[in-house]
This record gives structure tokens, C-alpha cells and sequence, in this order.
């Protein structure tokens, strides 16, 4: 998550709340030049930081999904089947999982289990969340048609 929030280097783990209060996020990083900070910070979504707490007590070390792709974000445009936005696939990892699932360079994610993918941070978080081993069905944009590919996930690390 990137933030405007005022952040000061060093208070990395610190919650970042919305404007009710909800905690969305755990401080990571600063952006810092020559200058000293840019007002500019990032921060691990909830929803992964909830999951690698759970998985830490649970199993004593984070399981994340891993896919095996690298991807870019597409511009605002008109996909079949609706979609206007969605990840361009640019490299597919010969042996991961994404490979393995049929991926090929060019194709646009579009939703990963029904839920809709419209930039790689969210792709990233998606696929972090995934569980190792499982199963997940990814829409995808291909030739100008909408393709379904079913893909067991890796894991991270």
C-alpha cells in the first residue's frame, strides 16, 4: 500500500489506519533521497499481514503463494467480457507455476477466483494469499478472448 501519510524513517511496523480508524496496513518503508524523507511511504496490506500472523502461529513460518510470473499493469481499456483493466503477463518462470497452468506472455489477468485483478500490487497481494499446494482459477485475456487457466501455486521462498 503506498501512503501519503507522515511517516518518519524508523517507525516501520506502526499500524496505518483510514479515516475511521481501521487498520488497512503495517508501516514498512520511507522514501528517502539526499534531501531526508520524500512524504511518501508503503505499507504491507492487513490482509497478508493477517495471514503470515496466522501462519506464523499455526505452522511457525509464513506460507506464501508464489506464481511465477512478472507482469505490468495495462491501461484503462475495454477487455472482453467488460473488463477495463487487468496485468499483462511480460515473463513466465520456465518451471513455476504459472507456466505449468499454461501462462504465456501477453496475457492479461483479469480476476484470480472471481475476484477482478486490475494492477500488479494487487496480483502480488493475490498471489501471496494463495495457499501453496492449492488451487486457484485465474481468468485471463488472451487473443481477445476470455480463457480460464486452473493453477496450483508454489510457494515463496
Amino acid at each position: 500500500v503506498q501512503t501519503d501519510a507522515p511517516m518518519s524513517p524508523g517507525s516501520s511496523g506502526g499500524a496505518l489506519l483510514d479515516e475511521r480508524g481501521t487498520v488497512i496496513g503495517i508501516t514498512t518503508a520511507v522514501a528517502v533521497s539526499e534531501v531526508g524523507a520524500e512524504g511518501l511511504g508503503f505499507a504491507t496490506p492487513i490482509e497478508v499481514a493477517h495471514a503470515v500472523a496466522n501462519d506464523l502461529i499455526t505452522y511457525g513460518v509464513a506460507h506464501h503463494g508464489w506464481l511465477g510470473v512478472r507482469g505490468e499493469d495495462t491501461l484503462p481499456t475495454t477487455l472482453p467480457g467488460g473488463y477495463g483493466r487487468g496485468v499483462r503477463i511480460t515473463d513466465v518462470e520456465p518451471d513455476g507455476p504459472a507456466a505449468t497452468a499454461g501462462f504465456q506472455v501477453g496475457d492479461i489477468i483479469v480476476e484470480v477466483d472471481g475476484e477482478t485483478v486490475d494492477s500488479m500490487v494487487e496480483l502480488i497481494v493475490t498471489a501471496r494469499l494463495l495457499e501453496p499446494g492449492g488451487s486457484a482459477t485465474f481468468t485471463i485475456v488472451r487473443d481477445d478472448k476470455i480463457r480460464v487457466l486452473d493453477v496450483v501455486p508454489g510457494r515463496l521462498g
